[in-house]
């Protein structure tokens, strides 16, 4: 047996005994299976070998990071066929660290790494994609976590990963707050590492709640990760598994945790509120480089729908008297910031990223200072009666429906992606025109699609009830059902336009809404490669917030008779009639 004494920190002594007659094998190009290193907190180890060695065998472990060892140096606390690094306290028992490892591992030891407040153990891994720092971490809750001492662990100049338990709560990691926390999301969002932490807890304390302290921070790994933990081992601590592909870079998603208290911040320290005063200064303002966004979900219209093009000048050439026809209307209740922060946080977070890349995460988590910003936009737009080009383009991507000839164009189902920032302001839009609509009475009361308080229930009872009613009266009820193909898709803009104006409804409303249906452009997405832009000339977004209050403004004068009676469900339209014979 061979002990190295090497550096150590003020409090503690790393003592290496190797279970062999020759030291470590150099680093070589070798290509080892999977690794599969286990973090575990202790909490003593010296009762504990015999059911750890037991564990290795039946879960094939190749490397055991251990906080909490309580070890002192003059102790062996050996397992069989694995080799130990241990830094231990000098002085009295408690906390420690360790790394076992099988002896097959090729592996050497960097220098010790001196911190202040985290102890810590290392090994040098060299795998086929090169050199790999695998490090066992543990900081005592009553210490404060530091920068400094992250800097020195994970500046490493190699793939670096450390495990263990650093008593840092976040809700990220499915884990509850505390105020090491910031320090740790703080440096890992500057320096661009990953925080990864089990769906499980790993803590069960006598007097807490289950808990999430046992995570793993990764820097500049391609290597394809998993992490989870197991109900295993005597301890209040439940172990994490972490399992490395080391022949393998196709690495899966990994959940990035973002410092969103951090982003919160630098919104609101960049946030400049302007005035706007014409259509192009809002354009401005609502400019975003490909650089600066995020996440998104959109629309698709076809343009083999061709329209009128002198009709359509004509509809643009009426739209001319609008401005001075809305002067006589009266304004429109201006957005508040407390509408925006309700609309926003009402929002799903599930939806797809499309061309701005904006989720709608970050959006709930603006400052108030930036929702202040938002509100002027989105006034701005009422009063120019504008709506920003860059917030009306989509990608498109194409999902073949099940158990068709995927060969065929038609057999795919078109998903639109639309921006979630453009999504904001057209339920502000929708929340003024629903108002109208209610106050004039505009949409069939046989209408129940896409309505407040209604729903397929409530409809498919009325026609059930017609038929009932006939059938005790001895009548007969002959029906026709009638589902409009591509109905979004078709929809003609000037026809929307003139139906607007037919309904009386406030001539501010009417502009933003065709500025809503101009120029809108798309491009369809394939494997992360992008089509040609091409214009929407027919249409209403499919997904966008107002297209299907559109529609049923554009069908809300279907012609009736006196001896029928419809039934309507946007764009399933359903004629029924009575007969006694």
């Amino acid at each position: 047996m061979r002990a190295i004494k090497l550096t150590s920190n003020p409090w503690t002594k790393n003592t290496t005994q190797v279970d062999q007659s020759s030291p470590p094998s150099a680093l070589n190009t070798e290509n080892f299976p999977p690794l599969k290193p286990k973090a575990w907190n202790a909490n003593g180890l010296h009762n504990k070998l015999n059911e750890l060695h037991q564990f290795t065998l039946l879960n094939n472990i190749d490397i055991m990071l251990i906080n909490e060892t309580h070890a002192k140096p003059s102790d062996t606390l050996k397992i069989p066929n694995y080799i130990q690094y241990r830094t231990d306290r000098q002085t009295h028992r408690g906390c420690g660290t360790a790394i076992y490892l099988k002896q097959n591992l090729k592996h050497h030891q960097p220098s010790q790494i001196t911190t202040e407040n985290i102890e810590n153990t290392s090994i040098v891994f060299q795998t086929k994609n090169g050199p790999l720092q695998i490090t066992s971490a543990y900081k005592p809750p009553h210490k404060d976590l530091i920068s400094t001492d992250l800097h020195k662990l994970i500046k490493t100049k190699i793939p670096t990963l450390i495990a263990g338990n650093l008593n840092c709560k976040q809700r990220s990691w499915n884990s509850l707050n505390n105020q090491n926390e910031q320090t740790l999301l703080e440096y890992t969002y500057q320096n661009n590492c990953l925080i990864l932490g089990p769906t499980k807890p790993t803590h069960f304390g006598a007097h807490s709640a289950p808990d999430v302290l046992d995570i793993a921070v990764i820097k500049d790994i391609t290597l394809a990760i998993e992490i989870f933990t197991i109900n295993e081992l005597s301890s209040d601590y439940n172990p994490i598994i972490i399992e490395l592909n080391t022949t393998s870079r196709l690495t899966p998603e990994i959940k990035k945790i973002t410092f969103w208290p951090l982003f919160s911040k630098r919104v609101e320290t960049k946030t400049k509120i302007k005035t706007i005063n014409t259509a192009q200064e809002l354009e401005d303002e609502t400019k975003t480089r490909p650089s600066q966004t995020l996440y998104i979900d959109q629309q698709f219209s076809p343009n083999y729908q061709l329209i009128n093009e002198n009709i359509y000048r004509h509809i643009k050439k009426i739209s001319k008297i609008i401005p001075s026809l809305a002067q006589t209307d009266p304004p429109l209740t201006p957005i508040s910031p407390e509408e925006i922060k309700s609309i926003i946080s009402k929002a799903s977070n599930k939806k797809s990223p499309g061309p701005d890349k904006i989720p709608k995460k970050p959006l709930k988590l603006l400052p108030h200072k930036t929702i202040i910003k938002f509100t002027n936009i989105l006034n701005a737009i009422l009063r120019l009666r504008h709506l920003p080009q860059s917030w009306k383009h989509a990608h498109i991507i194409l999902i073949p429906k099940p158990g068709k000839d995927p060969t065929f164009p038609q057999n795919y189902r078109p998903i639109n992606l639309l921006s979630n920032v453009s999504k904001i302001s057209e339920r502000t839009i929708l929340n003024r025109l629903t108002e109208e609509l209610n106050h004039n009475q505009t949409l069939p009361n046989e209408q129940f699609g896409f309505r407040s308080h209604h729903d397929t229930t409530p409809q498919l009872l009325r026609v059930t009830e017609r038929i009932t009613n006939n059938f005790n009266n001895k009548n007969k009820t002959a029906m026709i059902c009638f589902d409009i193909e591509k109905a979004f898709d078709k929809v003609w803009h000037p026809g929307i336009i003139a139906k607007l104006c037919k309904a009386n409804l406030n001539f501010r409303l009417t502009e933003p809404i065709m500025s809503f249906l101009k120029n809108r452009t798309f491009q369809v997405k394939s494997q992360n490669q992008l089509s040609n832009t091409k214009k929407c000339k027919a249409g209403v977004p499919q997904e966008a917030i107002l297209s299907p209050t559109l529609f049923n403004i554009f069908t809300h004068d279907i012609p009736k008779h006196t001896q029928t009676e419809i039934a309507l469900f946007a764009d399933d339209i359903t004629i029924m009639t009575t007969s006694s014979k």
